[in-house]
């Protein structure tokens, strides 16, 4: 099913839709919409297998160290590390004095930018919606939503 919407789109936006947009089949015209929503689906694709597999109390931190921001937009490089830091008053990874916390910050740490990110949106849908359900029900939701 598809749904009409006007929005706008950024230069760069531009340029990336008519720059991969194969135009011999189609004269001068981009195919806009076959563009965007292709680069959707591929995001979604690498998010849902960039997700990385957390425990409860893992997500449990994650979502508390994010606990009423709002994401109008990923900040790139993400820095979850960094902002599990800044949420405890600690300069360094040294100065947590949580195992379990200080554990998940490295463990984050390591995690490549596509595995950040994917957190970043889990957190975002996670606080976007209401949840009445078992924890492993919300985490199958939210990556169907990937």
């Amino acid at each position: 099913m598809s749904n009409r919407k006007v929005f706008y789109i950024s230069e760069r936006t531009a340029d990336w839709i008519t720059s991969t947009t194969a135009k011999l089949d189609f004269g001068e015209k981009a195919r806009w919409s076959v563009a965007v929503n292709a680069t959707v689906d591929q995001f979604r694709y690498l998010l849902r297998e960039s997700l990385p597999d957390l425990d409860i109390e893992e997500w449990t931190i994650i979502l508390n160290v994010y606990a009423g921001c709002y994401f109008p937009a990923h900040g790139i490089p993400a820095r979850i590390a960094s902002d599990m830091l800044d949420n405890v008053g600690a300069e360094s990874i040294d100065d947590i004095t949580n195992a379990d916390y200080k554990a998940l910050a490295i463990k984050v740490y390591g995690m490549t930018q596509i595995n950040q990110l994917a957190i970043l949106y889990f957190v975002q849908i996670f606080f976007a919606n209401k949840w009445n359900m078992e924890w492993a029900d919300i985490v199958e939701a939210i990556k169907a939503k990937f």
